[in-house]
């Protein structure tokens, strides 16, 4: 049998099984002694019925003999046992055997459940039921209980008055009122089972709550929250648990910030080579008059510059993926996006002429640290000015939604998937970086926010567009 992949269920049926288990053995061992007590009350309850027959067999023997003329002695009314009261003053038994038996019939349809044959002492029968003529009863018979195939009999003999009775019971009767008594007893129990495996499997989820919670605890865990679990209120069971995530934690935290801190001064360290090389290629092609000599220069000048920039969206992503995105106090994202703006407009005077900007009047407030938010805005509009054609549109929404967006032939849906992968270039060539959408994607994840990207534009049958949501 293959357990549940739930602890609950698993701990649910384990116990429900285990309950059931011993129900069944209580009812079976109840059953056994219920059918011993019943059997002793059925045995009992022939005694007593031959006991309240005989005497009254006894009487239809005397009326018999006294409408036959063979009564002889009048039986003595004197107080004493039975036995007694019904033996002559001379000591001979009476009634006298008569020459044949009597049998009674019911004065209805329903079946008896007991039988008697009431004999004399040789054996003969007297007084007999008529259910009683199927019964093969043994040839001698002693006083007491005796099963024979079908029935239980019950003998009693009257020595003095040389009568005896056996009264026989059908054992199916037995078996019938038992197998209802067991039925009236096991039926409440039916009926209550499974209301107790339901209560047994509400209690177990109730009780595993704190998993549920431990659970939606490390689920709010990730690279841009990696804060210990609190182990206060929280169970004994679990807290070895918590204790070893907590661990796990702190080591990747770790990692993490090695890694970060390797990136980051690696980028740092090689802003000040790559500047002098690229001053150094500068010179050398100012000063040089091969123009072999001017051509390398060149090549080697905008090498250094592409390294010189892939150090920089290498401290972004770095910084992308150490901070902390959400800040308590609350900027306006319009502003932050006016000095990018002019940033860019100050660096690149044809800059000005290639884009669109549309913001609303009132101000656009989010907890977004602002930092991380120009280094989005600025990765998105750099990509859209390296990979697209013609004007660029720049939107920011009152809810703070940001958009930009860029003409260009629509892009195969499989190539759009891996835009935002780590070194992806649009066009699989150029002097991209390829980290630009990876380092808006990581932002927007670290900040719990989304990214979509689009091509082609919503509605449109061309273009490249970059919405953030956050």
């Amino acid at each position: 049998m293959t357990l549940p992949h739930s602890l609950g269920l698993r701990i649910a049926l384990l116990i429900g099984a285990g309950i059931t288990v011993l129900w069944l053995v209580a009812a079976i061992v109840t059953a056994g002694l219920m059918s011993h007590e019943m059997n002793s009350v059925f045995d009992r309850e022939l005694s007593a019925t031959a006991q309240r027959i005989l005497p009254f067999a006894l009487r239809e023997q005397r009326l018999r003999a006294r409408n036959d003329g063979t009564e002889t002695d009048e039986p003595s009314r004197q107080k004493g046992t039975r036995d007694e009261a019904l033996t002559p003053p001379n000591g001979r038994l009476w009634p006298p055997p008569p020459p044949e038996s009597r049998a009674i019939a019911r004065l209805d349809e329903r079946p008896d459940t007991v039988e008697f044959v009431v004999r004399n002492q040789a054996g003969e029968v007297l007084l007999q039921t008529d259910g009683s003529k199927a019964i093969t009863l043994p040839a001698r018979i002693g006083a007491g209980y005796v099963t024979v195939p079908g029935y239980r009999l019950y003998t009693d003999i009257s020595r003095r008055v040389g009568l005896s009775i056996t009264v026989a019971e059908p054992l199916d009767h037995r078996q019938s009122v038992r197998r209802n008594m067991i039925v009236l007893l096991s039926l409440p129990l039916l009926i209550a089972l499974p209301f107790g495996l339901s209560g047994i499997f509400l209690a177990v989820r109730r009780a595993l709550n704190p998993v549920r919670s431990l659970e939606r605890a490390l689920a709010r865990r990730g690279p841009q929250n990696l804060d210990p679990l609190a182990s206060d209120g929280m169970v004994t069971e679990l807290r070895p648990i918590a204790a070893g995530i907590n661990g796990l934690i702190n080591r990747l935290r770790s990692a993490f910030e090695s890694e970060r801190s390797f990136a980051s001064n690696a980028a740092h360290e090689m802003r000040t080579p790559v500047a002098g090389a690229i001053a150094q290629a500068q010179r050398l092609r100012a000063e040089s008059k091969d123009p072999v000599a001017i051509a390398r220069a060149l090549e080697i000048e905008s090498g250094l510059k592409r390294l010189s920039r892939l150090s920089e969206k290498l401290m972004q992503m770095a910084r992308a993926e150490g901070a902390r995105l959400r800040v308590e106090e609350k900027t306006d994202l319009r502003m932050i996006l006016d000095i990018l703006l002019d940033d860019m407009r100050r660096a690149d005077p044809q800059f000005a002429a290639a884009i669109t900007v549309e913001r609303p009047a009132t101000p656009v407030m989010s907890d977004l640290d602002p930092d991380a938010f120009a280094i989005l805005a600025r990765n998105l509009i750099e990509n859209a000015r390296k990979h697209g054609q013609g004007e660029i549109g720049i939107a920011l929404q009152p809810d703070g939604r940001f958009s930009v967006q860029n003409d260009c032939a629509p892009l195969p849906a499989d190539q759009l998937a891996r835009m935002s992968d780590r070194f992806a270039r649009g066009d699989g060539a150029g002097d991209g970086t390829g980290l630009g959408l990876a380092i808006a994607h990581v932002i927007a994840e670290r900040a719990g926010a989304d990214l979509s990207l689009y091509s082609p534009i919503p509605d449109q049958k061309r273009g490249f567009m970059a919405v953030f949501s956050g």
